[in-house]
């Protein structure tokens, strides 16, 4: 029992630190899981959320929404994007030169063509 306790710890650490590696935030050895979840969440929600005081749970939870919500976000980005570009366009497709990179470049070009 104790075996298998120990390589489901090792098993979540891996999921844990392959999460953080995903969202940018570089995870060192010897920092325990909960200030792995605490610098996630900071990266991703930089002002939404303080830990002082705050309990393991609150943590754990405030590191479940946050990474599901930048999931999410970057679907939703990836798909205004291809609606801008008047087509699917894969979500780690390179912009090509002429697509429209973000909101404000769009009203741009549409000031810009209704001016003409």
């Amino acid at each position: 029992q104790l075996r298998a306790d120990a390589m489901a710890d090792v098993r979540a650490r891996l999921v844990l630190e392959a999460t953080a590696t995903k969202h940018g935030v570089e995870v060192r050895a010897d920092m325990a899981d909960r200030a792995v979840r605490e610098a996630v969440v900071i990266k991703l929600a930089p002002d939404t959320y303080k830990f002082d005081g705050k309990s393991e749970g609150y943590v754990e939870a405030a590191f479940d929404h946050v990474t599901a919500t930048a999931d999410k976000v970057k679907t939703v980005a990836a798909d205004n994007r291809a609606t801008a570009n008047g087509g699917a366009v894969r979500v780690d497709a390179a912009i090509q030169p002429g697509q429209v990179r973000s909101f404000a470049e769009l009203q741009s070009r549409l000031a810009r063509a209704g001016n003409r």
